[in-house]
């Protein structure tokens, strides 16, 4: 017992004497610039609406991808068509919705309509 004392002791000692760096803290996240119905027709890019955007559904082509964008901090959707060949990418204006499975996004591509979401066909 008393050995292991002593080296918790020696340990402790020489872990006192080695200069340590303090670890920053994280900063808190910042507060969306819009919420809900002030961000309608916003351009989520403009925004901080995109930093915790998640893809709530999407679809796939050979050639394109529709996205369903949420963002749940300003209870917002959009949707998102990237073109799979070039990268290009396309953001639709912001709309608010606080439960993103009540929306779909939809995009014309080559004259045919590609939808996704969890809307029920109607």
């Amino acid at each position: 017992m008393t050995v292991a004392a002593a080296l918790a002791l020696v340990g402790g000692a020489a872990w006192a004497a080695i200069p340590h760096t303090r670890e920053a803290t994280p900063a808190a996240p910042a507060p969306p610039a819009c919420q809900g119905a002030s961000c309608q027709g916003d351009d989520p890019a403009r925004t901080s609406c995109r930093s915790d955007a998640r893809t709530q559904s999407a679809l796939k082509t050979a050639s394109y991808a529709v996205k369903l964008r949420f963002s749940p901090s300003c209870d917002t959707i959009w949707s998102e068509v990237r073109n799979s060949s070039t990268g290009a990418r396309t953001e639709s204006p912001m709309l608010m919705a606080p439960d993103p499975r009540q929306a779909e996004a939809c995009a014309e591509v080559n004259h045919k309509m590609l939808c996704t979401g969890d809307v029920p066909p109607g």
